[in-house]
C-alpha cells in the first residue's frame, strides 16, 4: 500500500500543490472511495486529491475547484434551458451541496469515486439538479399563465412566422413579461381578450366608468408589451432594426396575438 500510495501522491502532485492534503489523508480518501482492483486514471487521481483538500476546507483548493469546474456546471445549467438567473441561483447551489453540504447532509462532492472525468461526473449531477429546478419552476408558475398559455394557437401565419424563428425566447419572455402584470391587470386583459367583455361590461363588472375601464385595458396592453420587449431583447441576439421589425408585428396583430398568446 505504501508504493501504491506514494505513486498515487506523486501523480496527485504533478496537478497541485502537495501542502494541501497529507500522504496519509489522501490515501485513507482514495481508500474509502476506490472499488476493487480499478485502476485510477492519473486525471481521476488528481481530481480525488482536489476533491480531498476541497472537503477539508483548504482555501486554495475551494478557489481551484471553482475556476476549474464551476463553468462547466454553468454551461450544464445553459444547456438545460435555465435563464442567466437561474443558472446564477443553480450554481450557488450546487456550489453549496457539494463542498459543504444543505439541510444536514454530507457535501456530495465526496460521492466522486474516480469513476470517469469529474468534469463528467459535476455536468451529470448539474443537469439532473436543473431538470428538478425547472419542474420546481414549472409548478410554481402561476397557474392562470399556464393554463391559458396551454390553450395558445399558432394559427396566424405572421405570428407563427415569427414563432418559427425565435419560439422558444418569445414564450419564455412573453411567460416572463405576464408575471409583471399585478392581479388587477392580469385580471382585466383575461377578461377583455379572453372572455370578451366589452369596455362597458368591464366597467360594470369592476364598478368604475367606462373610460376608466378603457384605460387599464390599455395601460396593462402596454405594459405587457413593454416588457415582452425587454425580456424579448436580453434572451435573443438581434439587431435593433430586426427587433423593431418583429415587435411592429405583434403590435400590429396585438388583439389577435394576446387572444391566443394568454388563452
Amino acid at each position: 500500500m505504501d508504493e501504491v500510495t506514494s505513486t498515487l501522491f506523486t501523480i496527485a502532485s504533478k496537478a497541485w500543490p502537495n501542502g494541501w492534503v497529507t500522504r496519509s489523508a489522501f490515501a485513507e480518501y482514495v481508500k474509502e472511495r476506490a472499488e476493487g482492483d480499478g485502476q485510477l486514471s492519473d486525471e481521476a487521481v488528481a481530481a480525488l486529491y482536489l476533491a480531498c483538500a476541497c472537503l477539508r476546507g483548504v482555501g486554495p483548493a475551494l478557489k481551484a475547484f471553482e475556476s476549474h469546474y464551476l463553468p462547466d456546471i454553468r454551461r450544464a445549467g445553459a444547456r438545460a434551458g435555465l435563464n442567466p438567473d437561474e443558472i446564477g441561483e443553480l450554481a450557488q447551489m450546487l456550489r453549496e451541496e457539494l463542498l459543504v453540504g444543505r439541510n444536514g447532509a454530507a457535501p456530495t462532492l465526496g460521492e466522486y469515486r474516480g469513476r470517469g472525468e469529474l468534469r463528467g461526473w459535476l455536468r451529470v449531477t448539474a443537469t439532473r439538479a436543473a431538470i428538478r429546478m425547472k419542474k420546481r419552476a414549472q409548478k410554481a408558475a402561476d397557474p392562470e399563465i399556464d393554463r391559458l398559455e396551454a390553450r395558445a394557437a399558432d394559427d396566424d401565419p405572421e405570428l407563427s412566422y415569427m414563432k418559427a424563428l425565435y419560439r422558444k425566447a418569445f414564450r419564455s419572455a412573453f411567460r416572463n413579461a405576464a408575471l409583471t402584470l399585478d392581479p388587477r391587470e392580469k385580471k382585466i386583459l383575461h377578461q377583455h381578450t379572453i372572455e370578451g367583455l366589452t369596455i362597458d361590461q368591464l366597467g360594470d363588472a369592476h364598478g368604475v366608468h367606462r373610460a376608466t375601464a378603457a384605460r387599464w385595458v390599455q395601460a396593462a396592453r402596454e405594459k405587457l408589451l413593454s416588457a415582452v420587449r425587454k425580456e424579448f431583447a436580453k434572451q435573443v441576439n438581434v439587431s435593433p432594426r430586426e427587433l423593431a421589425s418583429v415587435f411592429r408585428l405583434v403590435q400590429s396583430r396585438l388583439d389577435v396575438t394576446m387572444r391566443r398568446l394568454l388563452a
